[in-house]
């Protein structure tokens, strides 16, 4: 059913081209135009006039054909019209659609936008924090260095004066003797 409706005018046309094909093989019987002026006027063409060698049986099938051939050109004409409006409210309903998309995705590329500079700020801060960081443990190393250079002068002084004390002490210990 669906198909149907979505094919309706190329259904419409279908039926058109057949109703057309009707009257072009057939013609509009005389007897279907009430109008004696145009019957006189019109001879030959799409318009049969009756001819008195015609039977009856064969004119009611004139007839009925050309009626037939009117009909579905209506009705094809009918078809696509509809088919047309159909597809122009799905057509609008598609383009409905695509805008609300390109909305929703101008929407997300902003808060990309917006969590990247989040990010690229946090980054810098980051960045900045380590750097302060690494200063701190620099500045700790160098601290720590320094002490121990001091650690280590103080003890080799302790020791040059403890060496100094012994000499002394084996100077004043051997005077004695």
């Amino acid at each position: 059913m669906e198909f149907v409706i979505n094919n309706l005018a190329n259904l419409g046309l279908i039926i058109d081209i057949i109703g057309a094909s009707i009257l072009w093989k057939f013609g509009l019987h005389t007897a279907l135009i009430d109008n004696k002026e145009i019957n006189e006027v019109v001879d030959g063409g799409l318009i049969l006039s009756v001819s008195k060698d015609e039977s009856s049986s064969d004119i009611s099938i004139v007839k009925r054909l050309s009626k037939i051939g009117l009909l579905l050109l209506v009705f094809g004409f009918i078809f696509q019209g509809i088919g047309n409006t159909v597809s122009s409210e799905k057509n609008y309903q598609i383009i409905e659609s695509i805008v609300n998309k390109s909305i929703q995705l101008e929407n997300i590329k902003r808060e990309v936008v917006e969590l990247e500079i989040k990010f690229n700020s946090q980054i810098a801060m980051s960045s900045e924090n380590i750097n302060k960081g690494l200063k701190l443990v620099s500045d700790r190393v160098k601290s720590i260095e320094a002490n121990k250079q001091k650690a280590l002068r103080q003890a080799n002084s302790r020791k040059l004066i403890k060496n100094a004390s012994n000499r002394t002490n084996k100077f004043t210990v051997s005077d004695e003797r």
